[in-house]
């Protein structure tokens, strides 16, 4: 718990004219020994501000085409100060999350915690954001995690009531769910761009979230804000707002970026202002003009109470490395990474290596877990089957960052899109938007239904599919969906070239047939005339085993890495005991590996040579995209 001291360390840590320049925007006191500056403080925080836009239309700058879209992400941080401690909040920036929660007052009482059910939809969510997003960035759905954390509070009779707040970056849309008071704004130039209206029954009275009494999840204001590189977003209860007035804080925000604050010492220097507002006598506030205008006070001061702040900013983002892919290498075994190579026949990296630096020895070693064709087992149809469920991982490793995908093994499920590359070519279009819209949509669809409903994978792409297209996406995507259900049976639903195989005692045994039109040209979804629909989407079923290897991915995967040598991973990730999350990390860092490779031939390669067989250039190598893996591990329900 942060305590007002930190926060006026960092005031005062920034530069001294800083805070008489913010007290001097917004008509704050001044410390006594500013007025001698007063003058040079004023013009320094009038220079601070935006500058009006020409109505000319005359600006060099302006261009009549908008600029191309790029993919965002947050760098977020949050500052709190409690009054009755009653807030609760996360901040989640590498998921695109944040959450604030404010327990109502009213609910204090001897032996009743009134912070008790702010704290539950807290901790409900983040729980579900960190299930479903762990290697990142995952579209999350503000409203279907609102309305599962609120179910989970219900289902446990937590005490009190909480408004809420909760915002999610997919792409380059900032989706929202809100229900009360507790609020969020977006600035744009250091100008106010939009702000969420508060709901409230009467003055001081918010719609609430609660066991009984309070207002149904259904009555959440829900939506989406498109932002850009450069924006700001600042997000509060209303022990902010009640405090700071937008046009206050647009003020802070500007003179903040034209200053270089980090969103921590933003985030610190907002609440560190409302709360001065808060304990400020003779001072308008929110609060006070709008006790007077509805209750008919005469009171003119701030209202005390928590204060929490959270200030993202949103900017572009840039190319991940493959540092924390390497890391899980390093962790597994020194030995793993040229075994997976000389399984694979990808150069050997030998300085990470503990046996002699003998390209034979690690090839033998390799060899020794690897099943020769005539070991094949049989299927074993005639064992007795057992229920079984996934565990399962994901792998994530963008290039122009366009594919999108979910796990979720409570409901058996996972999903793998892949936005149409050829839509980036066109100014404005974000070429990943609609791969993104389809595996939101399906995710929400997952979270929303009561726990234990069958999911027909097919049925689930289809309302994705028409979810995304009522939202107006652009662009295309190849997509695939795969669910284990009645015990132990796998189904899927797939268009395209996103693709996924199973594999039994280390070999595939059923494997996803691409659909194309021609060469590097896959089926997909899309809101265009042409685009083909859900009538030309594949689906099956089969029957899986305890043991099996199910493994979904772009084409990112599948154009780099052929079954052989899939099979080679699995089986010494098997034979070392890999979790999902090492495999699909391995997996996913070798297919990288491969797709930069210039010598080693990849199924695209080999596929592009047969296509162009009469032409004198001959492709070899890799191919650069994103790359998706998802790896689910079948094991015994009893496990």
């Amino acid at each position: 718990m942060e305590a007002l001291p930190q926060i006026r360390q960092t005031l005062s840590e920034i530069d001294r004219r800083i805070p008489d320049a913010l007290r001097v925007a917004m008509g704050l006191r001044l410390r006594p020994t500013a007025g001698a500056a007063l003058v040079e403080v004023t013009r320094f925080a009038a220079s601070c501000q935006p500058r009006p836009c020409p109505e000319g239309g005359d600006d060099p700058m302006e261009c009549d085409e908008p600029a191309p879209a790029r993919a965002l992400r947050m760098e977020a941080a949050s500052c709190f100060l409690p009054d009755h401690d009653e807030d609760s909040h996360f901040v989640r920036p590498e998921a695109g999350v944040v959450a604030l929660a404010d327990g109502v007052g009213g609910y204090r009482a001897p032996g009743v915690d009134a912070a008790a059910f702010a704290r539950a939809l807290v901790y409900n969510a983040f729980e579900m954001v960190v299930a479903t997003t762990p290697g990142g960035a995952g579209g999350i759905c503000p409203y279907a995690l609102l309305g599962w954390a609120y179910e989970q509070a219900v289902s446990a009779r937590t005490q009190g009531a909480s408004t809420a707040v909760i915002l999610s970056l997919a792409g380059a849309t900032l989706k929202y769910a809100y229900i009360g008071d507790s609020a969020f704004a977006v600035f744009r130039d250091g100008k106010l761009f939009f702000r969420s209206e508060a709901q409230v029954h009467s003055f001081n009275y918010p719609f609430q979230l609660s066991v009984k009494n309070g207002n149904s999840v259904t009555s959440a204001a829900r939506g989406g804000v498109e932002v850009k590189e450069g924006d700001v977003v600042v997000a509060g209860t209303d022990g902010l707002f009640d405090n700071v007035a937008s046009e206050e804080l647009q003020r802070i925000v500007a003179m903040g970026r034209a200053l270089g604050l980090s969103p921590k010492q933003t985030a610190d220097v907002v609440a560190g202002f409302a709360y001065e507002a808060s304990t400020t006598m003779g001072r308008d506030t929110p609060f006070s003009l709008e006790s007077r205008k509805k209750q008919g006070t005469i009171f003119r001061r701030g209202k005390r109470d928590d204060i929490t702040v959270v200030v993202a900013y949103i900017m572009e983002k840039r190319m991940e490395t493959l540092e924390q892919i390497k890391e899980t290498l390093r962790e597994t075994s020194k030995l793993v990474p040229d075994i997976v190579r000389a399984a694979v026949g990808l150069e050997h990296h030998y300085q990470t290596v503990e046996l002699p630096h003998d390209d034979g020895c690690v090839k033998s070693f390799a060899a020794a877990f690897l099943r020769p064709q005539e070991q094949e087992q049989a299927h074993g149809d005639g064992e007795v089957q057992q229920a079984v469920r996934m565990e399962s991982a994901s792998c994530y490793v963008p290039d122009h960052d366009e594919d999108a995908h979910f796990v979720h093994d409570a409901a058996g499920v996972v999903g793998v899109a892949d936005g149409v590359g050829g839509y980036r070519r066109r100014v404005g279009v974000d070429a990943g938007a609609f791969s993104r819209g389809l595996m939101t949509s399906a995710f929400a669809q997952l979270v929303t239904a009561e726990p234990g409903t069958p999911v027909c994978p097919y049925t689930l792409l289809e309302r994705a599919y028409e979810e995304t297209l009522e939202s107006g996406a652009q662009g295309g995507s190849t997509a695939v969906i795969l669910s284990l259900a009645d015990g132990n049976v796998l189904r899927w639903a797939y268009i395209g070239d996103s693709a996924f195989a199973v594999l039994r005692d280390g070999r595939v045994v059923v494997r996803s047939v691409q659909q194309q039109r021609y060469f590097n040209a896959p089926y997909y979804l899309g809101g265009r005339r042409g685009d083909e629909g859900m009538t030309v989407g594949m689906v099956g079923e089969m029957k899986v085993r305890r043991g099996d290897v199910v493994m979904a991915g772009t084409d990112g995967l599948f154009d780099n890495m052929s079954d052989a040598e899939l099979e080679k991973v699995v089986q010494i990730g098997t034979a070392l005991g890999f979790s999902p999350k090492n495999m699909a990390d391995i997996i996913g860092g070798t297919a990288y590996e491969m797709s930069r490779c210039l010598l080693k031939d990849s199924p695209f390669a080999v596929e592009w040579r047969k296509q162009h067989e009469n032409e004198e250039e001959h492709f070899y190598g890799g191919k650069v995209d994103d790359i998706t893996v998802v790896v689910a591990c079948i094991v015994s329900s009893d496990s």
